[in-house]
């Protein structure tokens, strides 16, 4: 079973299987052009500006791939979890994942990826989203939980607010504090929109 995709380019897809195999598809032929194999499934996926594709896998793993020619350029144990999302900063510098295992990590892109922020948000970490547009004084990062849990890390606190459902995916569609605004994506009540003047916030 396929379990993740995203576009390389405006004909070439990237998609993770459950055995593992990461696969360069050509949209048009539907034709696999290059195939990877990977110990673990394949969770979660993206590509990055620099021509990067990183992958997370059911074990922790994360792998960066040049996405022209699909050579494995670094590999290192990123989680101890399931990890469930991969989302590239908007400069393309920088890539966050969220894991089973509670923690969200920044990582510097490049090659050789390096790890720059580590935190825990307690257990199942099932989405993450952040942004780091020019003039933002910090990161602005939001997670979805599996208790239902919304939060985002705001740099000078974090705001949370918990809802009766858990929380599938989560995209940041307005960065603008205070009135930032989420789209959430439940299970069980839909599509919600969720602006952070509802939510408590807890300064740090």
């Amino acid at each position: 079973p396929l379990t993740c995709v995203a576009w390389i380019d405006s004909v070439f897809l990237a998609v993770g299987s459950e055995n593992g195999d990461v696969m360069k598809v050509n949209s048009i032929t539907g034709d696999i052009v290059s195939r990877m194999s990977n110990r673990g499934a394949i969770t979660a996926l993206t590509k990055g500006q620099d021509n990067n594709l990183v992958t997370g896998n059911a074990t922790g793993v994360i792998s960066v791939y040049d996405a022209r020619d699909m050579r494995l350029h670094y590999t290192t144990k990123g989680h101890k979890g399931w990890i469930r999302g991969i989302k590239f900063s908007d400069n393309g510098q920088y890539f966050l994942t969220v894991s089973d295992d509670g923690h969200y990590r920044k990582w510097k892109s490049g090659t050789e990826i390096v790890s720059i922020e580590n935190r825990s948000l307690g257990d199942w970490i099932l989405c993450g989203d952040f942004t780091n547009s020019p003039g933002q004084k910090f990161d602005i990062k939001a997670f979805g939980k599996r208790n239902g849990r919304v939060i985002i890390n705001a740099g000078f606190g974090d705001y949370t607010l918990v809802l009766n459902s858990l929380i599938n995916c989560i995209g940041i569609i307005r960065s603008e504090l205070p009135s930032l605004v989420l789209a959430l994506g439940t299970h069980g009540e839909g599509i919600q929109l969720l602006n952070a003047k509802a939510m408590k916030l807890k300064s740090k």
